[in-house]
């Protein structure tokens, strides 16, 4: 049986799926299976990975049809055999040493999930960033907070993933899930080097949607129900962990309009202050939550952006209280709206 199941999501990255599997199969750890599924792609990506499994036996590809990463990855999570899962998306690739590292760590300190540091990538230039911040204490609740909630650079013990999947067919199927495996993990470990290589891609989902808001603009919405309904799992054990996230989804939407060209100013003001209202209903005392005072929001970015948003679009008078499932429809047929 193997130690180490990896599953790779693909979906038309014939460009760059080539080296990603390279450094799959010659990690140094052996033993491990390579889980492939093919999301529907309708580039070269399957002649690509056909090649792959006649050269390696521990290869299991699939095609199904497309139903975004969170689908790709279920379909891996229920035919992985290992001990431990790990994701990679397949225009990244990583350090040959990267799961003989991980792996040695959960061994080691016996974790329930091993992350490592992340490279960010742009064109040939290697920009050198902390995906996750640096672990000093095994505080289960600031790890929730703190970590980016990506499912790559990490190992995971398969129980982890009992009972809780991905949701399918929205593009932050990643928010949904990975803050409550933290939650759930009893020891979290860490391997202080820079071993994944993530390829920012701008012509990708996340910058496009910061670009040009459409429709998928309210999946964080949607993902912020399906994380409360794995919170509600561990009987409220986290619950200002859970409001200092839903905060940072809003606020990362907030963030982007600014930079909205499809939108105009009324436009931008007015969902601006509709997702302002819908987190004034979810979370009425969240001004007061202590990670937003000191852990979410020191980034300039964020700083300067909640500014930016405010001088322009804040307006008080907009604020009329409405039921959670009425502000959820307004934004929805808004954002439906923009989308042609």
């Amino acid at each position: 049986m193997p130690k180490i199941s990896v599953i790779i999501p693909v979906y038309n990255t014939e460009k760059y799926l080539d080296k990603c599997l390279k450094t799959i199969i010659n990690q140094t750890f052996k033993n491990i299976e390579i889980i492939i599924v093919n999301d529907g792609s309708t580039d070269n990506s399957q002649k690509i990975i056909d090649k792959y499994k006649e050269k390696d036996s521990r290869i299991k590809a699939y095609s199904i049809k497309n139903s975004g990463a969170g689908g790709a990855r279920n379909y891996g999570l229920d035919r992985a055999k290992g001990d431990y899962i790990g994701f990679i998306d397949s225009d990244d690739w990583i350090n040959l040493k990267m799961y003989e590292k991980l792996y040695n760590k959960a061994i080691e300190t016996n974790a329930d999930i091993v992350t490592c540091y992340m490279k960010y990538c742009i064109g040939p230039i290697k920009v050198m960033r902390y995906k996750d911040y640096k672990i000093n204490d095994n505080n289960s609740s600031t790890n929730i907070v703190r970590f980016i909630p990506s499912p790559v650079n990490r190992l995971y013990k398969k129980h982890l993933f009992e009972k809780v999947k991905f949701p399918e067919n929205i593009v932050q199927e990643d928010i949904a899930l990975i803050p409550y495996l933290f939650a759930k993990a009893n020891n979290v470990a860490q391997v202080n080097k820079f071993l994944y290589n993530y390829r920012f891609n701008l012509k990708s989902t996340m910058i496009s949607n910061i670009l040009r808001v459409n429709h998928k603009f309210y999946d964080s919405i949607e993902a912020i129900g399906y994380l409360k309904a794995n919170f509600n799992k561990l009987s409220d054990k986290y619950p200002e962990e859970l409001e200092a996230l839903i905060i940072d989804q809003i606020f990362m939407k907030l963030n982007m309009l600014p930079y909205s060209f499809n939108l105009k100013k009324k436009e931008k003001k007015f969902l601006y202050n509709t997702l302002i209202q819908y987190l004034n209903i979810i979370q009425p005392n969240w001004q007061s939550n202590k990670y937003y005072k000191t852990e979410l929001f020191k980034v300039l970015f964020f700083k300067f952006s909640k500014f930016l948003a405010n001088r322009l679009y804040f307006d008080k008078k907009h604020i009329t209280y409405q039921t959670k499932e009425e502000i959820e429809s307004i934004i929805y047929n808004f954002l439906k709206q923009k989308e042609g």
